[in-house]
């Protein structure tokens, strides 16, 4: 019985969570702040090649790492990561002089 209890607590804690996230999060992002976002979808061979451009001698895995942090650099975040499709989602900020 206790722990039907806590599992009641716990489903409506994370129900109360999620309608926060759902009815403040959500909406103060989309009103009209003037800033608007950017989108940029890239496979992981395009990034591979990106970071080879800086040395081409490098390892996948570290020129993936190259030209992430160089997207980063320039105001890209990395938002989803499609492990199926092996393509890489990121977002900037543009306009509003909120970001990059």
């Amino acid at each position: 019985m206790r722990g039907r209890g806590l599992a009641l607590i716990t489903l409506l804690v994370g129900c109360a969570t999620g309608a926060i996230a759902r009815d403040v999060l959500v909406p103060a992002r989309a009103a009209g702040n003037g800033v608007s976002y950017s989108y940029k979808i890239l496979k992981a061979p395009d990034l591979v090649d990106m970071g080879r451009k800086q040395n081409s001698e490098l390892k996948e895995f570290e020129a993936t790492e190259v030209a992430l942090n160089e997207l980063g650099h320039n105001g890209w975040r990395l938002v989803q990561f499609d492990a199926h499709e092996f393509e890489y989602y990121f977002e900037s900020v543009v306009g509003g002089g909120a970001g990059r």
